[in-house]
């Protein structure tokens, strides 16, 4: 059975914000280094699969923010590629 986690960045105003959604959403240790490296890396190696990842509220994010959360986005989705037993959903 696949483990689910949920990430909700509907209420983010800085990429401080979005790091600490995706912590909270993957509960990952306080180490996590809160950059797409950092991400890569949880993602590829920590977090436990089979998974769904539901990322909740991305059309909240403030267009200020609209660099960061797409390269945070692609970041989902090429560990998806990588692993494909990693499953992303975006839920709007």
């Amino acid at each position: 059975m696949a483990k689910i986690f949920q990430i909700d960045f509907s209420s983010v105003n800085s990429l401080w914000d979005i790091h600490e959604a995706i912590t909270n959403g993957l509960s990952l240790p306080e180490f996590y280094g809160k950059n797409p490296d950092a991400l890569w890396d949880c993602l590829t190696g920590m977090i436990e699969t089979p998974c769904v990842i539901y990322l909740h509220g991305l059309h909240n994010v403030p267009h200020s923010l609209s660099t960061g959360i797409a390269e945070i986005v692609e970041v989902f989705y090429s560990a998806n590629k990588e692993m494909p037993e990693i499953a992303i959903n975006r839920v709007e």
